[in-house]
């Protein structure tokens, strides 16, 4: 590791150096207008070699953000009402997905006509985002679909589930009460 950290850095400024020949030889400026050392063809060899080896050596300073994995991964996607006639938007989705995604839930997002005129369409997505913990979500068409999920969100559903199933064991209890009271 303490190798890597001393030689990653001298890799990179080599390779910047190279990049600076790059540009001398685009711009059309001779070696011994400079100094008297190699020709830029060799500096600009020496970047393309070095960049190589600082790329193939773990991506980490200037290469990082190109070897970084996706951390929102996309397992499933179906467009629809749950019938035969569902799309399966997937592929459509993956092409979009970056660290988030945002796409509003309409017949024309996915491409298609409608699958089901006159019925209302919902997308349901199996996802995961970083841990890989698969969830799926279902977002109602003429919304807008976001992931990752804010956290809160999932804490304000879950919550609403919970008091909508004591609405109901209240109202099943209130109504055994006002039928003994009747009786």
């Amino acid at each position: 590791m303490l190798i890597g950290r001393i030689w990653r850095p001298c890799l990179e400024i080599l390779a910047a150096l190279g990049s600076f020949a790059a540009i001398l030889i685009w711009r059309g400026i001779r070696p011994e207008d400079l100094w008297g050392g190699p020709p830029h063809s060799t500096w600009l060899f020496v970047a393309i070699a070095l960049l190589g080896i600082s790329f193939w050596s773990s991506g980490y300073g200037v290469y990082r953000i190109l070897l970084a994995q996706k951390r929102l991964v996309i397992h499933s996607a179906v467009y629809g009402t749950g019938s035969d006639a569902d799309l399966d938007v997937t592929d459509i989705l993956r092409k979009a997905e970056r660290d988030a995604l945002v796409v509003d839930v309409e017949n024309k997002s996915f491409g298609s006509d409608d699958p089901a005129y006159g019925i209302p369409k919902q997308l349901t997505v199996e996802y995961s985002y970083g841990n890989h913990v698969r969830k799926t979500i279902v977002w109602p068409e003429h919304s807008r679909l976001i992931l990752p999920e804010d956290p809160e969100i999932e804490r304000l559903r879950e919550k609403m589930e919970r008091l909508g199933k004591e609405n109901e064991e209240l109202k099943f209890t209130v109504g055994l009460i006002s039928k003994q009271n009747t009786l």
